[in-house]
């Protein structure tokens, strides 16, 4: 079997969610740069916030891995395809390292730190404890043995005192201590809206650079290096090469719709899509023969979507003219008739014979196997969909033309060549849905040729 080396790389985990392996990623990745070195990041999951602060931080795209919504294999080879050209590859995890679907363990950082045969260096938050960190951390290195647990960063330590406890703690365990981060509250990204504030504005930059000189000064960094470096190689993967073009794509992205996994993007052209950009809140519909819609924060710019009104008719038209159009999540709220976020009520795309609004508190937060209740232009009835639901939306149907069924559910709207949906499919990892979305596109474009 051929092998290939991937860059060095480390997977940054915790115990717990909130331990701030977020902010110590982008601090890592910051202290990396200022070395000179190219830096890959990727996540774990399908959090899109956090990918996009990744990507903003190494200034390459991050890539999600999320080993239960896609196969083995195309994790491996999606994450190989990215990290080609970098000097170190920084992953972070999510929720603690054994956290995966329903308590099996599948698609947690541990199942893809095994995948990628990656060290893991754990983020525990030593804020309410002491000595007890040394019993953390030695239950997370016993766990599974598989996974190469390799050390620990203790964050948020209060004193010398308390530093030198919990460090004497996890080596007395046997658990290498690679640094130790003082409680700092400029190690806080400010939340705005459902999350963390946008990657790149005033408040996240100083965040990231006051972590990077705290990272730098407490940490450890040429041991990680060399960890990072003692990674094996893997077997070779899998890559796609792209084809000829065969359809033009128009995907949505500007400050409203920037939820994307770049997997899919690649796996797009990869299929012969020609990607068209666009901005629904500034641009003209552009000359494209299929659409995708992603998610996003459509209610936070809802009147500046309803101002653009050229943009939506123009996808109105081109939608009941037939053009194969795919939305997700927020895609989904603008396609509909209307979108309300208090008293504030914005009129939308009006594909979608629906009413969205939004909630207070959080709709939905899980993974789903959703079956396709129709043939539409990705998916043919019956087909099982995996994919994810974040949303504070709901969406109030006038008629009813449901895409999916799922945990008793029916959600969703297909009718035609379009489908929209709060459901976030990989789309990367299904190269006939994707076939199939451009052999329609291909049709409506008059163009010639089939894939």
């Amino acid at each position: 079997m051929k092998v290939f080396r991937l860059p060095p790389r480390l997977l940054v985990s915790a115990a717990s969610s909130g331990s701030g392996k977020t902010i110590f990623s982008l601090g890592l990745i910051e202290a990396l740069k200022r070395r000179a070195l190219c830096v890959v990041a990727a996540k774990v999951g399908p959090d899109f916030i956090d990918s996009a602060h990744l990507t903003r931080a190494s200034g390459i795209p991050a890539r999600n891995l999320d080993a239960w919504i896609a196969p083995e294999a195309h994790v491996v080879s999606s994450f190989a395809r990215a990290a080609a050209a970098a000097d170190i590859c920084i992953i972070e995890g999510v929720m603690g390292l054994f956290d995966g679907r329903h308590g099996s363990g599948e698609g947690s950082s541990a199942h893809i730190a095994r995948l990628l045969h990656a060290p893991v260096v754990g983020v525990l938050d030593c804020s309410r404890s002491s000595s007890t960190i040394g019993a953390i951390a030695l239950g997370l290195r016993s766990y599974d043995p598989r996974v190469d647990f390799a050390g620990v960063i203790l964050n948020r330590v209060a004193s010398e005192r308390h530093r030198t406890t919990v460090a004497d703690a996890c080596r007395a365990a046997g658990i290498a201590v690679f640094g130790a981060i003082p409680r700092d509250e400029r190690l806080t990204l400010p939340s705005r809206h459902l999350g963390l504030t946008a990657p790149g504005e005033a408040g996240w930059k100083q965040a990231v650079n006051a972590a990077a000189d705290l990272l730098e000064m407490h940490l450890d960094l040429d041991g990680l290096l060399a960890l990072a470096r003692s990674a094996p190689p893997l077997p070779a993967p899998d890559i796609r090469q792209p084809r000829e073009t065969v359809a033009r794509v128009a995907l949505a992205r500007d400050e409203a719709f920037w939820f994307y996994d770049e997997d899919t993007i690649d796996a797009l052209r990869d299929a012969g899509a020609e990607i068209v950009f666009y901005s629904p809140l500034r641009d003209a519909f552009p000359n494209a023969d299929a659409a995708f819609i992603g998610g996003g924060y459509p209610e936070l710019h809802a009147g500046a979507l309803s101002e653009n009104r050229a943009a939506r008719v123009a996808l109105r038209d081109a939608i009941e003219a037939g053009m194969p159009v795919y939305a997700e999540c927020g895609g989904l709220m603008y396609l509909s008739q209307s979108l309300a976020n208090g008293a504030d009520v914005a009129e939308m795309v009006g594909a979608v014979p629906a009413h969205a609004a939004m909630n207070e508190t959080r709709t939905a937060l899980r993974y789903v196997e959703a079956d396709a209740l129709t043939d539409g232009p990705l998916f043919t009835r019956g087909e099982r969909v995996r994919g994810h639901e974040f949303h504070y939306s709901q969406i109030n149907y006038t008629r009813t033309a449901y895409a999916y069924q799922f945990d008793g559910e029916r959600e969703g709207y297909a009718a035609g060549n379009l489908h929209a949906s709060y459901v976030h499919a990989h789309l990367g990892a299904r190269p006939l849905a994707l076939a199939r979305f451009l052999n329609l596109a291909r049709t409506f474009g008059g163009r010639r040729g089939a894939l």
